[in-house]
């Protein structure tokens, strides 16, 4: 009899309020079954995943208030999030993060009902939302979702904002990616990723609309997204540093010098006599390179040779020429051995000498170049070479082959000071050089209207003009040119002579 009742006491717990043991759900038949199979089954301690060829409705699960973790992937005709419980509580399990994922679910358009779910871990977990087609509105997906290991949205086509990721963001590593109809970042107020945050392959993206803050600790990488044109955010607050900045193929993004990076380059960069560790290629013409991204910033970092020695932005390599800008030179104590003027201000580059034992430096006409042995850049350390200090050309100058060397360069003398765009080449002596000691380029006026006029020395062999998506917009070798067809902006002036480049900045009104 005792037996008979032990059996009659326990039978119904093992039937009636055993969960299930994974907390799996692969078929719309398993969903609706579910609260017969277990009509006591509130609280899962596992995972609840949701992964069917069939499911189409989720009501079934309401009764389920508590899981380690939600996932609700591989529905291919399920179309929106409606049935599960408004309340449900992702709880916590001791060392472990929970989380939360909606992926390839190729019908589902929107992420709903889920307002109120609470994640109860204080351990980092993870979010993500990736590789759903049709998927158009997030708007449903919890309100906040703290101590994040991993925030990812990636491969969500039909997205075309983020509404509903107000309190999101902040997580070790953060991806925005391969979201084809994403305009901007509205809704979501904060990008942050500790370990890195990377936004790319976004076709539609324009701009960065709707961000606040953006930060990480180690890097931040914005590339590949072909119509992104503004970077800028809603503040200029930073979190946390960069050690390291990529911006890269966003071909139509022509100003690099946003808010928070210009903020960074002045807080960061300038106190601390470092150069931003960033990466400027590929973009369009005015955010391709260091000297691009500083210039609109109104700064150059390179206006001491200790930064130019240990910054390899400011390294120019043989036989290659570096388009550089001195608009914000600074005067340093280095005092070169010609040419010298009362308030002199300066930026400074290295090169490597390599097999070479003789070079020739050249720039443009009006710029004075001080070559100095490598040393500290501390007073007596650094020597000037003897011989190296000249206006436009250095023929010649014996130098220490596979050693290091700095330049110094400036455009002032008695009568005022020339500044802008210059280039500036590094060419083995041996080699034989045209003579451009006395060459000048003039191009007026600037702004232009209807006519560009250019005056020079040299013998031109092409004028090319390029808008700063970098397009050829005019190509000829007449000096008079009619430019009343071009759209107001900011245009490029390639100037060649002898296979020699001399490149302008010009303003069409």
């Amino acid at each position: 009899m005792k037996q008979l009742l032990l059996f009659l006491f326990v039978f119904p717990y093992f039937v009636f309020s055993q969960c299930p043991p994974d907390g799996a759900f692969h078929s719309q038949a398993e969903i609706d079954a579910f609260a017969m199979d277990y009509p006591n089954c509130t609280m899962l301690d596992v995972a609840l995943i949701i992964s069917g060829d069939d499911i189409t409705d989720l009501s079934g699960l309401a009764q389920i208030t508590a899981c380690t973790s939600l996932s609700i992937s591989n529905n291919a005709v399920l179309q929106n999030t409606d049935g599960l419980n408004s309340n449900l509580v992702l709880s916590y399990v001791e060392g472990t993060g929970n989380g939360f994922g909606v992926s390839n679910n190729p019908s589902l358009v929107a992420i709903t009902g889920l307002e109120n779910l609470v994640n109860q871990s204080g351990f980092e977990s993870a979010f993500s939302i990736s590789n759903n087609p049709m998927l158009t509105s997030v708007a449903g997906v919890p309100n906040t979702f703290n101590t994040l290991a991993s925030f990812y949205i990636i491969n969500n086509d039909a997205l075309t904002n983020l509404v509903g990721l107000e309190n999101y963001g902040a997580g070790e590593f953060t991806v925005i990616s391969d979201n084809d109809n994403l305009i901007d970042f509205t809704g979501l107020n904060e990008i942050y990723g500790s370990e890195f945050v990377h936004i790319s392959n976004n076709d539609a993206l324009e701009s960065f609309n709707g961000l606040l803050y953006l930060g990480s600790e180690h890097s931040i990488i914005i590339e590949n997204n072909a119509v992104l044109e503004d970077i800028n955010i809603g503040s200029n607050n930073i979190i946390g540093n960069w050690p390291e900045v990529i911006i890269r193929n966003n071909s139509s993004l022509s100003f690099c010098n946003a808010n928070w990076v210009c903020s960074y380059l002045y807080l960061v960069g300038v106190e601390e006599s470092s150069w931003f560790p960033g990466t400027f290629e590929n973009n369009a013409p005015g955010c391709n390179t260091n000297f691009e991204v500083e210039y609109g910033c109104e700064l150059a970092s390179n206006d001491n040779c200790s930064e130019a020695y240990y910054s390899s932005s400011y390294h120019i390599n043989l036989g290659e020429t570096l388009i550089a800008n001195n608009e914000f030179a600074t005067t340093s104590f280095q005092t070169p051995t010609c040419n010298d003027v009362a308030n002199r201000q300066d930026v400074w580059f290295a090169f490597y000498t390599g097999d070479s034992t003789t070079i020739d430096l050249i720039t443009q006409a009006g710029f004075n170049m001080q070559i100095w042995e490598n040393g500290y850049c501390f007073g007596e350390e650094t020597n000037p070479v003897a011989g190296g200090c000249g206006s436009a050309i250095l023929e010649d100058i014996p130098v220490v082959s596979n050693t290091s060397y700095l330049v110094q360069v400036w455009s002032d003398n008695a009568i005022g000071r020339t500044s802008g765009w210059f280039d500036i080449l590094l060419q083995d002596g041996s080699l034989s050089t045209p003579d451009y000691e006395n060459s000048t380029i003039h191009i007026y006026p600037n702004p232009v209207q209807n006519e560009l006029q250019i005056t020079s020395n040299l013998t031109i062999d092409t004028i090319q003009i390029f808008n700063l998506l970098g397009q050829n917009v005019l190509e000829t070798n007449v000096k008079t040119l009619n430019v009343s067809n071009l759209k107001t902006g900011m245009y490029l002036v390639k100037v060649i002579s002898n296979q020699r480049e001399f490149t302008y900045k010009i303003v069409k009104q």
